[in-house]
């Protein structure tokens, strides 16, 4: 067996029940919640930038090849999820590295999973009103992706994009979004909340 075979194979369902233990183990480890708050979203918000960064960065130059297949072909499950080595291979290393600060890896692995679902969903599942709501921003903001590979790596947030000046000319995101964008996976919740007006 090849390794890429490995690597390649999205093993979703095993995915799945990993990150579920490991986003709610520390409800169990930690004794002040608001402690737990904070590290959690600094763990979403290290996702946030993790994913920028891999998707720009690596994705598009040395990866280039094998992501290649993901925009030629993009509603095919095997292209779409990320490999479980990325996900799950350096858990050991980070629960050791963040010990006494798991919920930042729960955070982190939150985010994770909110990405593999939705862009999953995005590429595939928008016939109902509820995917189509809560997926809609997703899913137009990374169609432009698709359309030209320089603008719009952020899948879950426009923050970095618009940081790094790699935000698209039809996108525009007022200034509040941007910073929530920097800690929580905003582009899923924007037409909830512009739908019940709370910003």
């Amino acid at each position: 067996m090849k390794i890429s075979s490995i690597v390649l194979r999205p093993y979703f369902e095993i995915q799945l029940i990993c990150c579920l233990i490991e986003i709610l183990y520390p409800l169990f480890s930690y004794n002040n919640y608001n402690t737990l708050s904070i590290h959690f979203l600094c763990g979403c918000g290290l996702w946030n930038i993790t994913e920028y960064m891999y998707h720009r960065f690596l994705q598009h130059t040395y990866f280039y090849a094998s992501h290649k297949n993901h925009h030629s072909f993009p509603t095919k499950e095997k292209y779409i999820h990320l490999s479980f080595v990325l996900t799950q291979g350096f858990t050991p290393v980070m629960v050791y590295i963040l010990y006494n600060r798991i919920g930042i890896f729960s955070g982190f692995i939150f985010s994770g999973l909110l990405f593999e679902m939705s862009h999953f969903i995005s590429h595939n599942y928008l016939s109902n009103t509820i995917t189509k709501l809560i997926f809609k921003e997703t899913k137009r903001y990374h169609n432009l992706h698709h359309k030209n590979e320089k603008c719009n790596f952020g899948f879950l947030t426009p923050s970095y994009d618009y940081m790094f000046n790699t935000m698209d000319i039809e996108s525009r995101y007022n200034y509040l979004y941007l910073a929530i964008g920097l800690f929580f996976p905003i582009l899923l919740f924007i037409p909830i909340i512009q739908n019940k007006k709370l910003i």
